[in-house]
């Protein structure tokens, strides 16, 4: 079943990793210009419309430079399908955990981490779930290369979450 899903990842992925022409020039195509310049721009993915802000900054964590790219990445498409792998356990949890990879937060033109210890509760919770389907922790959720330190200025990508106790 794994070895089935990550096939199709990796076709969809690969499907759409394909050059796109630029929708604003009619009657040929061109490649997409990205801008390496980083700034805030507004969050446009569907698994992270319910964050709790509303502006993200390209390049990402990952190197991303434009929502394409987000989109049609491997750890996007893993987010799309993690809720059912886990039968819906630690659910948003996962999901915002990984929108705050793909899409930080942007104020004031400056991108803002999430926070370490905040990964390291969902860490904590929700590891065995990962270990009950024989899958490793996604890479793009190591705590220690993607998150910061309270003491450097962060914020809780589940603060949005009602009900919740989570470390900030």
């Amino acid at each position: 079943m794994i070895l089935i899903l990550l096939l199709w990842i990796q076709f969809w992925t690969l499907v759409l990793s394909l050059p796109r022409c630029d929708p604003r020039v009619r009657g040929h195509c061109r490649p997409i210009i990205v801008d390496d310049k980083p700034k805030c721009t507004d969050v446009l993915l569907s698994y992270c419309d319910d964050m709790s802000y509303t502006q993200t900054m390209f390049p990402n964590l990952l190197g991303h430079k434009t929502r394409h790219e987000v989109e049609s990445g491997a750890e996007y498409l893993l987010m799309s399908v993690v809720e059912a792998l886990l039968g819906g356990e630690c659910n948003p949890d996962i999901r915002m955990l990984g929108c705050s990879v793909v899409a930080p937060r942007c104020e004031a033109g400056r991108v803002e981490k999430p926070c370490r210890s905040t990964c390291e509760a969902v860490l904590r919770r929700c590891s065995h779930a990962f270990d009950d389907i024989s899958m490793a922790w996604p890479y793009f959720l190591d705590c220690d290369r993607f998150f910061v330190s309270d003491e450097e200025g962060c914020y809780n990508p589940l603060e949005g979450l009602r009900g919740k106790c989570f470390p900030q």
